[in-house]
């Protein structure tokens, strides 16, 4: 599994990018004859690079580097079917998220799902990102829109 992926999968789901339910309220399905349309948007941009990790490349792989060349990897019988791993700043949970992401060396992931909680406002229910691509300093994330 290519690096990148898992430095920007670890990016996303430690800061609950998914869940922005008022950034710009511009994520929209329109109604065509009963029919679900897509509306593109741009990439969403990084909220809290720079504060709660690295908003450098550079510095944001040799962080995330060391925290998985630290995390001893676990051993396990039979397919991971799914990981959870916490969300905070990396200074905080960094390390944690590393074990977890250990486990998926060498093994293909066909699916992400991130789970977090609105930083910015509170309502109730859920609300799910369906635009294009998450910006991060590693890179873009496509989303899957039919999955979301």
């Amino acid at each position: 599994m290519k690096k990148w992926f898992i430095y920007s999968v670890l990016i996303i789901i430690i800061f609950g990018g998914l869940i922005w339910f008022l950034w710009g309220g511009k994520t929209k399905d329109m109604a065509k004859n009963g029919q679900s349309v897509r509306v593109d948007l741009p990439p969403r941009e990084p909220a809290v690079a720079g504060a709660f990790y690295p908003g450098l490349k550079e510095e944001l792989e040799a962080e995330i580097e060391q925290y998985l060349s630290q995390a001893e990897p676990a051993r396990t019988q039979g397919q991971v079917f799914g990981l959870i791993v916490p969300h905070a700043g990396y200074a905080y949970s960094g390390s944690t998220a590393a074990y977890g992401f250990k486990l998926l060396e060498g093994r293909e992931v066909d699916t992400v799902i991130l789970l977090g909680n609105s930083h910015q406002e509170f309502f109730e229910g859920v609300a799910v990102w369906t635009g294009g691509a998450f910006k991060t300093p590693l890179g873009e994330v496509e989303i899957d829109y039919d999955l979301a």
